[in-house]
């Protein structure tokens, strides 16, 4: 119960614009999610198929930040439900997927450890779970998933 009086205590504290920004983003996250859930057909991660939906992240594929308008921010298309681990290198563009033919396949940074990724369950060229999307979804999703691809090749590159 301490952490709910200081996290509220903390926002209490803020300016008015900046309380209803911090709420309006919140909001925006659940939101986000069920359109991620809706889009993508169902609550399971999208490389791994683990159907546990507390492990499960709806992560962004183009960052909220670099998004711009908010339609880009709560696009179900600009999100992939991710297990914990695999959103964690995903946001961090550690990893991406490239599509192979009709299909999106996992690719792996050089700057990491495949056998130890292996026995988290992440191995490169694993296809993503794209069955369920529509066709319009599609379009959308790879729009953000190009752009997702270039930061991950420019830090692979520079990096």
């Amino acid at each position: 119960m301490g952490n709910f009086y200081h996290d509220l205590n903390a926002l209490m504290s803020l300016e008015e614009s900046e309380r209803e920004r911090l709420i309006q983003a919140r909001i925006g996250q659940g939101k986000f999610r069920q359109d991620v859930i809706k889009v993508w057909g169902g609550e399971i991660c999208a490389v791994t198929l683990t159907p546990i939906k507390e492990m499960l992240v709806a992560s962004h594929i183009k960052a909220w930040r670099s998004c711009e308008t908010t339609n880009e921010r709560l696009d179900g298309a600009n999100g992939v439900l991710l297990c914990a681990h695999i959103d964690r290198l995903f946001d961090q563009h550690l990893i991406t997927f490239k599509r192979v033919g009709n299909e999106y396949r996992l690719k792996l940074s050089d700057k990491l450890d495949r056998a130890l990724l292996k026995q988290l369950g992440i191995v490169e060229g694993d296809a993503l779970a794209t069955g369920k999307l529509k066709t319009d979804d599609i379009s959308r999703f790879e729009r953000y998933l190009e752009h997702h691809q270039n930061i991950f090749d420019q830090l692979n590159i520079e990096g």
